[in-house]
């Protein structure tokens, strides 16, 4: 990385924000700030907590004190490669243990490090290593090749390898209070990727805060399965560490034996994963879907507390055991999530909350037991300032401020983002209501202006048309010139007519109340939106552009008949687990899927697309994974790895629910 591709922070801050109104603050701000992330090893040795893993299939528990032994180990080792404070140490791994040893090591040492997101799983070490000046890279042993064996400035973080050797990049230490401990990247608005230097006061006062207004517990258990690659969840492991809860770590595969197995209290997941257990729900009985908010109305007749909830339990069994039994906070707010989910979780009295953040500034507001509304995303978290500007963009900082910019980003982001004077402008519009509760309506780049002259958010008219409970997911498109607004919509049961026609009738319904905003066209697609067939960015939020592009001339043309995008009901399994590795692979690999194909190699799939092809699984073959070990998916390489898995994995759900039957 050369020096001319650093964002000069002084010249970025230039713009004032004067003009963006009146800041909304929360008046307890003041409590002062306790975490320190240059402290944290060394109260390691004070904590009686525990760090929950699997490896080579059985679960692992080390204490606090194990931890602290390991990350000094680990130290002496940099030590011997030759890192020293100041340099840049990259990581790209999976989720493990040893990823946290010398993530914790490498703050020990005072180095940077360099965490790569699964947006460089197919780049080249060496041009990884050029583009950023890293000293080092460190790697999981199931990258070892002869090639990396060979290269001094490759280390493996779970086996051995003599001759390790860290490169000296000319690099001077200028950064004596160890201020930016982190080079982090998350997903760009435009699809792109967006290096960040964060500020370590910034994140300890962020993270701090939301520990303590979350009123976490030293018996909770927190499970984080989502890469740690991305600052949130390491920022979490910090607080687990700190403030001494115990912390689950696991590979997103293998994410629901970890929730039966260790039985966390805490679980932040995106909105994908609720809206799956929506959907389990409301297969059980698809015709009798109105059952679910009257139980909820009935248990609100229950006094609230213990009682409320064993009833709860027994009505929801299936949900509550998938989820541990032990589940007293779920959090999300990776991505918009649909009100319907909300609503069935609140019926099932199972505590989910839509919080609100961003990299660029870490959390901004959150939801609570006890101050909460749905379909808000919360109140602003104590400290930080949050306002809006003319145009209702959401305007947030705080003190020090989260991140000090971007060291990698496209033309004009960073004055577009960092606006001046600690303030970052979000890129997303808001509103208050009167009691301080922050509502997200939608993207600012997305509004849609009608022939009309009208303007609408897409994504309020998405969530009127999710409410449908046999939508999975719509995005909705204007085009200029064209009087109706069109709508892309999954169903929940592909191929279902029936379902389709309620689906046109509720759109119809809406759209008569609001003919200004009318659709007037519907396409139904039976490719879901996922990450991997890049109809959504890997922030999880949808790609309209991709979307719009792949649908083409189907969403200008005015017609009532639907569009069937998907496998033909009659394959047999293997063509059906085929057509779903095919519908999950990014586009920019375009073969034909063959069984000799390597899923992450050949077709890009990483650890979260395997998982969500195992919940495609249970959508297709109507199964249930719940009472189902799936540890061969962490094993599956290729394409035919993932096609005799599948196979097994169906075999035993449909076991599991025959033994239940009988």
């Amino acid at each position: 990385m050369t020096a001319n591709r650093t964002v000069n922070l002084a010249s970025a801050f230039v713009q004032t924000a004067d003009r963006h109104g009146v800041v909304q603050r929360n008046a307890d701000a003041g409590s002062e700030k306790v975490l320190d992330i240059t402290r944290l090893v060394a109260r390691l040795r004070k904590q009686d907590s525990i760090i929950l893993t699997v490896e080579g299939g059985r679960a692992v528990t080390r204490t606090h004190g194990q931890l602290h032994s390991d990350v000094q180990a680990a130290c002496i080792t940099l030590r011997d490669w030759g890192v020293r404070a100041g340099m840049r140490i990259g990581i790209r791994a999976p989720n493990c243990y040893r990823w946290i040893v010398f993530d914790l090591a490498l703050i020990e040492l005072r180095a940077v490090s360099v965490a790569f997101t699964d947006d460089f799983q197919h780049d080249a070490l060496e041009d990884l290593i050029k583009r950023y000046q890293l000293s080092l890279m460190l790697i999981a042993g199931n990258e070892r090749s002869p090639h990396y064996d060979a290269l001094p400035a490759i280390a493996y973080i779970d086996v051995i390898k003599p001759g390790v050797r860290a490169l000296d990049q000319g690099l001077r230490i200028v950064d004596a209070a160890f201020s930016h401990p982190w080079m982090t990247f998350s997903s760009g608005s435009s699809g792109g990727v967006k290096g960040l230097l964060l500020n370590r006061g910034g994140v300890e006062s962020n993270v701090d805060l939301l520990v303590r207004q979350a009123v976490i517990r030293h018996d909770d258990r927190l499970l984080l399965f989502l890469p740690i690659s991305n600052f949130q969840q390491r920022a979490m492991y910090y607080a687990a560490l700190w403030f001494g809860f115990d912390l689950i770590v696991t590979e997103p595969a293998r994410m629901f034996h970890a929730l039966k197995e260790f039985r966390p209290t805490i679980l932040i997941a995106p909105p994908t994963l609720y809206e799956l257990f929506e959907s389990r729900v409301l297969n059980a009985a698809p015709r009798n879907s109105w059952a679910v908010p009257l139980l909820g109305r009935a248990l609100r007749l229950f006094p609230l507390g213990v009682s409320r909830r064993k009833l709860a339990g027994r009505l929801f069994n299936s949900v509550y055991d998938a989820l541990g039994g032990n589940i007293r906070l779920m959090v999300t707010g990776m991505a918009p999530i649909k009100q319907s989910t909300l609503n069935i979780f609140a019926a099932m009295q199972l505590p989910l909350f839509e919080i609100y953040g961003l990299t660029e500034a870490g959390s901004i507001a959150i939801n609570l037991p006890g101050a909460h509304r749905i379909g808000s995303v919360g109140r602003p978290l104590p400290g930080i300032d949050v306002k809006l500007a003319k145009d209702g963009e959401i305007i947030v900082r705080s003190r020090p401020p989260f991140a000090d910019g971007y060291f990698e980003c496209s033309a004009g982001e960073g004055e577009r983002t960092f606006i001046g004077d600690e303030w970052v402008a979000t890129g997303d519009i808001g509103r208050f209501d009167r009691d301080g509760y922050l509502y997200v309506v939608g993207r600012k780049k997305e509004i849609i202006v009608m022939s009309n002259g009208k303007k609408v958010h897409p994504e309020a008219v998405e969530a009127d048309i999710d409410a449908c409970t046999d939508v999975a997911k719509s995005v909705v498109f204007g085009r200029p010139g064209v009087p109706f607004l069109t709508a892309v919509v999954t169903t929940r049961s592909p191929g279902d007519i029936e379902a389709r026609r309620r689906i046109e009738m509720h759109i119809d319904s809406w759209s008569q109340r609001r003919p200004a905003f009318a659709v007037g066209k519907v396409v139904f697609s039976e490719t879901p939106f996922t990450r991997e067939n890049g109809f959504l960015r890997p922030n999880l939020k949808l790609d309209r552009k991709r979307i719009c592009q792949h649908f083409g001339g189907e969403l200008t043309e005015f017609s009532p008949a639907s569009v069937r995008n998907g496998m033909p009901s009659n394959q047999n399994f293997d063509d059906q687990v085929l057509a779903l590795i095919a519908q999950a692979t990014p586009s920019r690999f375009k073969k034909p899927v063959t069984v000799d194909l390597h899923l992450q190699k050949d077709l890009g799939l990483d650890s979260i697309a395997i998982t969500s092809l195992v919940f495609r699984l249970e959508e297709v073959f109507g199964i249930d994974l719940s009472d189902v070990d799936v540890r061969e998916v962490g094993q599956m390489k290729t394409v035919g790895d993932a096609v005799a898995a599948s196979r097994k994995i169906v075999e035993l759900a449909n076991a599991a629910k025959q033994r239940v039957g009988t």
